[in-house]
């Protein structure tokens, strides 16, 4: 089998780089979000934690006040060992690149 020659260390010449411009331009004319799927970093979708955070604060200040303690520390600790991880992975899976399927 024949072997392929080895690139050469250094910049592009003239060609491979009218050549990298032309397919640059080529992707973008025919699809204007394929930079973001190569590796551009995503947009963020702010906005919605602080919600959730003062959702969970209120929710957990009124079982304090209505419900009897240990109903309480059953819930506190559902949260922490259930949903705090579940949404820890769910926000880490939507800030990169989703695992191959």
């Amino acid at each position: 089998m024949e072997r392929l020659p080895e690139p050469r260390p250094g910049p592009l010449t003239d060609r491979e780089r009218q050549a990298l411009a032309q397919l640059a331009a080529h992707e973008s004319a025919a699809d204007p979000a394929f930079a973001e799927r190569m590796g551009a970093r995503p947009r963020r979708r702010g906005g919605r934690v602080p919600w959730l955070v003062a959702a969970a604060l209120a929710v957990i200040g009124v079982a304090l006040l209505l419900v009897p303690g240990p109903w309480v520390l059953a819930g506190v600790a559902t949260l922490v060992i259930v949903v705090v991880p579940v949404a820890l992975i769910a926000w880490a899976l939507g800030q990169g690149d989703r695992p191959p399927m």
